[in-house]
């Protein structure tokens, strides 16, 4: 797990989700991330006909910077 949190620390991109800090309480671990205001899965759910292509495109764009950075 350890190893897994290191990398997410270090990973800095606008298209991931930031992990900002990461403690231990009563034995339980907590990670912190950035507030995201809405994700991908509310934005599908909010529009049951479907996205427009636009957004679509948009998304797989967002989506292929992060797969790109992380690689």
């Amino acid at each position: 797990m350890s190893r897994e949190i290191k990398v997410l620390k270090e990973f800095k991109h606008r298209n991931l989700v930031n992990l900002r800090t990461v403690f231990r309480e009563k034995g339980k671990l907590f990670l912190i991330f950035d507030y995201v205001e809405k994700t991908l899965l509310e934005e599908l759910q909010s529009q049951p006909n479907g996205l427009k292509g636009e957004q679509i495109k948009d998304i797989i764009y967002q989506i292929l910077q992060a797969n790109h950075f992380l690689h």
